[in-house]
């Protein structure tokens, strides 16, 4: 369920999600409130579970991470009873399941160069051999990455809030 959010926490909620490491004196001022009101809306939200940790957003390419990859591939039945670690690599950015037959998960991982993404690859598919079938591999590097961070689309939610009526949840 949605939370209905005052004026108030629409202003700091937006600006938490523009730099979750602003000090509530920070927002208090930009905004005009107190910095115990700030203090009270985030600790709202962090108790309300809306927010759940404050991170920073990286430039890939400054730290070395060049090539990067959207994986599709089908667990098989034998797979799925196996034991597998195959998602817990420091290389996997997230990963998603699917309800689909044919692809039954999709992965993004990153990688310092192409020979790395190839090697990572080849070892995958011979240590999940007859585990997984990799349908699809889609490289590209940190050029082709548009966007790296949902920030546009969590400012669009927030502004959405109070047109839908729906009460603060506090069950979570």
């Amino acid at each position: 369920m949605e939370p209905n959010l005052t004026k108030n926490d629409k202003i700091v909620l937006k600006e938490l999600i523009n730099n979750g490491r602003i000090s509530d004196t920070s927002v208090a001022k930009k905004i005009g409130i107190s910095v115990q009101a700030v203090r009270k809306i985030r600790k709202k939200f962090e108790n309300n579970g809306i927010i759940k940790r404050y991170s920073t957003t990286i430039d890939y390419e400054k730290i070395g991470i060049r090539a990067f990859a959207i994986v599709q591939l089908k667990i098989t039945e034998k797979g799925s009873e196996a034991k597998m670690d195959l998602f817990e690599s420091p290389n996997i950015i997230g990963s998603f399941k699917l309800p689909e037959t044919n692809i039954t998960n999709i992965f993004i991982a990153g990688f310092s160069t192409l020979e790395e993404l190839d090697k990572y690859f080849a070892k995958t598919k011979e240590k999940y051999l007859g585990l997984i079938e990799i349908q699809k591999i889609n490289v590209f590097s940190n050029i082709g990455l548009m966007k790296n961070s949902p920030i546009d689309l969590l400012t669009k939610k927030v502004e959405e809030y109070n047109n839908k009526n729906k009460p603060f949840n506090s069950s979570h």
